[in-house]
């Protein structure tokens, strides 16, 4: 009999075949889904599930092995997590072992204090440890955790100190790169400018005027809250900078040491304070500690609070000075075989202290400024001896000789003579 719709014959071909109990085999399908369906049905209805079908979703197949895992009685092995927190929950389902007694197999549950040891209730109880004391192995474990901390704390406080040292030593280390480049540049500058100095014509320069700082600044002694100008003439009080923790340095007070120490002849300088506030200006001993406040080896006159005063080692309390007029110019004046030192008003040529004292070591200029201290140049003439050397005449009784033909490297401003002191320059 004719079918009115084709899709009829395989929906009567489908009916008869379950009739029978049976799946149909190779019956054309309207939809390729169907395929999977039957498929999937048949093998359930046979009471274990499909092997080898296609699935529609991929995620079936993880869900249809791990149910035929599970109606097997036991976990899935092997078998692919749909999430992977799932592998973190299962190893931590999983307990380690225990430490068992290697001769009883027992838990170690006691530590002996005899033989400082861990042992088991049977061991307790045996010979060998007879008359043993003995507590729980967690306390133990406790009191030992305790003692290892005490005995580590030491040695966290020694390490703390070696990482404090090596910044401080790395912070150094870069500082002396930076003094070693500006040094190098300091002295190509004053070994260019001495080089010409020494070539200009004899004849032009036989009346020329030269200067020279008698004192440069030392930046390795200079307190963290001064600045120094790039030629180390000048130093002024500013911000707090983070400076090496040298042994050099000042730390209590805001001052700064010349960078030569004097040990014979005479020196001297002159330093414009101004109209500064603060202000204190001599010379302090080599030995002298510079990380603390100064007690000894210090012979200075100073303006603090609107008056003048001195200190020395024999007089540490200060000595009003009577001043009359402000001084814009200090001058310095070391005589260190006769034991002087003395200050003065250059423009005014007014004296305002002296000390006494036989020095026996090195003498270092002291700057300790709130304000701004200005080291001056002084004034030399030219005039010339011989057709190889120049003297520059710098006060009475003080002059410098420079010999052109000793000239073959660079190096800074020659040394001063002084007469009756023998120097070669």
């Amino acid at each position: 009999m004719p079918l009115k719709n084709p899709d009829e014959s395989f929906i009567l071909e489908r009916d008869k075949s379950a009739s029978m109990g049976h799946p149909p085999l190779n019956l054309p399908l309207k939809n390729p889904d169907e395929s999977f369906i039957l498929e999937r049905d048949q093998s359930a209805s046979m009471g274990h599930p499909p092997l080898n079908l296609p699935l529609k979703n991929p995620d079936e197949s993880f869900i249809l092995e791990r149910d035929q895992s599970a109606s097997m009685g036991h976990p899935p092995l092997s078998l692919p997590l749909k999430n992977p927190d799932e592998s973190f929950l299962l190893e931590r389902d999983r307990r380690a072992p225990e430490t068992l007694c290697s001769l009883h197999s027992e838990k170690l549950e006691l530590f002996c204090l005899d033989h400082q040891e861990p042992v088991c209730v049977v061991c307790r109880d045996s010979a060998r440890h007879t008359d043993h004391r003995f507590r729980p192995i967690d306390e133990v474990a406790e009191d030992l955790k305790e003692e290892l901390q005490e005995t580590l704390e030491p040695l966290k406080k020694k390490l703390k100190v070696l990482e404090q040292m090596k910044v401080k030593s790395d912070l150094t280390a870069e500082h002396m790169k930076v003094q070693a480049r500006r040094a190098e540049s300091q002295i190509k500058d004053q070994f260019k400018e001495l080089h010409r100095f020494l070539e200009e014509d004899e004849e032009a320069s036989m009346k020329d005027l030269a200067s020279y700082t008698p004192v440069v600044l030392d930046p390795n002694t200079a307190h963290p809250e001064l600045v120094l100008s790039a030629d180390l003439t000048t130093v002024t009080c500013g911000p707090r900078q983070k400076l090496p923790d040298n042994p050099e340095r000042f730390d209590l007070v805001p001052s700064v040491l010349g960078s030569e120490g004097l040990t014979s002849g005479t020196h001297s300088w002159d330093v414009e304070v101004g109209d500064s506030t603060g202000w204190f200006l001599g010379v302090l001993a080599e030995s002298a500690q510079r990380e603390e406040l100064l007690q000894s080896g210090l012979w200075t006159i100073g303006f603090s609070e609107g008056k003048y005063s001195s200190l020395s080692p024999s007089a540490p309390v200060p000595v009003a000075l009577a001043v009359q007029t402000d001084p814009q110019r200090i001058r310095v004046r070391l005589d260190w075989n006769r034991g002087t030192l003395s200050f003065s008003d250059p423009d005014s040529n007014a004296h305002l202290h002296t000390f006494t004292h036989t020095f026996t070591e090195g003498m270092l200029p002291f700057f300790d400024t709130k304000d701004k201290l200005n080291i001056l140049p002084v004034k030399v003439s030219v005039t010339v001896e011989q057709s190889t050397h120049r003297t520059m005449k710098v006060a009475p009784g003080t002059e410098m000789v420079l010999q052109r033909d000793a000239i073959k490297e660079p190096f800074l401003v020659p040394q001063r003579t002084y007469k009756g002191v023998s120097k070669n320059p």
